[in-house]
């Protein structure tokens, strides 16, 4: 992540519960479009936002063994749902 100095951003929720990080935020954070995010409680009634570390593909293999895709979609498909699954760990993880 980035070492830029700290700044507070305001963000608006939008009817589908869905919010935009502002540019300057996405670069600080390294995000870029698909990335993952965790909300992490920050012990004082807020939350801060954590990016997920993209798994390689030698780390999605051995947690999820390694399935022989048969096709490009195939590939998409399977990189999606670890993904998903992963972020659904860490989220476990941190309501912990």
């Amino acid at each position: 992540m980035a070492t830029a100095a700290l700044r507070t951003y305001k963000m608006t929720v939008q009817s589908r519960g869905q919010v935009t990080l502002p540019k300057h935020l996405r670069e600080e954070m390294e995000l870029k479009p698909g990335d993952s995010v965790i909300a992490e409680p920050d012990g004082l009634g807020g939350y801060r936002l954590v990016p997920l570390k993209p798994m390689t593909i030698d780390e999605m293999y051995a947690r999820w063994g390694d399935p022989t895709p048969v096709s490009f979609e195939e590939v998409e498909r399977q990189i999606q749902e670890a993904r998903d699954a992963y972020a659904e760990e860490m989220a476990l993880e941190y309501a912990e």
